[in-house]
């Protein structure tokens, strides 16, 4: 009998990596992937739900998609701070990648008690929220968001939280 070697955290954010290719989203493509016993449960990317168009970003109304900062500064750099000086905003409608894998799970009735997720960026308080509720054990996670009470909460929680270090 082959005896089969258990899959590394690599491969779940390969999987995580690759979902991330699917999204339409100019200013962050972001994947997810939800695993149990070396098997892929769900995937999700982010963006606009299903019907709506591809679209995911509008321009900053902060800055009228200028990306500087309008009112006077002191500190450097001088960008905007609603859109980090890219000039687009995230439209409301977006859905965030792991917020899309646990919605798909439950749209196909699949459980997602005991689970591990893979992010390619750390999950925000409100998908933090879902990931708890989900069930999920473990969350894997390639980059920082620039907000990180998800991770806090996840933590406080009880979930185990871990930031990937491969490339």
């Amino acid at each position: 009998m082959i005896k089969r070697k258990k899959r590394s955290i690599n491969w779940g954010m390969g999987v995580a990596s690759l979902a991330a290719l699917n999204s339409y989203c100019e200013r962050k493509q972001v994947g997810a992937a939800i695993t149990k016993k070396d098997r892929i449960i769900s995937t999700g990317w982010n963006g606009t739900p299903a019907s709506h168009d591809n679209c995911c970003e509008a321009l900053c109304d902060r800055c009228n998609g200028t990306g500087q900062k309008l009112e006077p500064y002191n500190d450097n750099p001088p960008s905007c701070v609603d859109c980090g000086g890219t000039g687009l905003k995230s439209k409301t409608t977006i859905i965030h990648a792991e917020a899309n894998a646990i919605l798909f799970a439950a749209k196909e009735g699949t459980k997602l008690k005991g689970t591990t997720l893979y992010v390619t960026m750390s999950p925000c308080a409100e998908c933090a929220k879902m990931i708890i509720q989900a069930g999920i054990k473990k969350v894997v996670y390639k980059e920082k968001y620039r907000l990180t009470d998800g991770i806090s909460l996840l933590k406080e929680s009880k979930i185990k939280v871990k930031q990937y270090e491969g490339k």
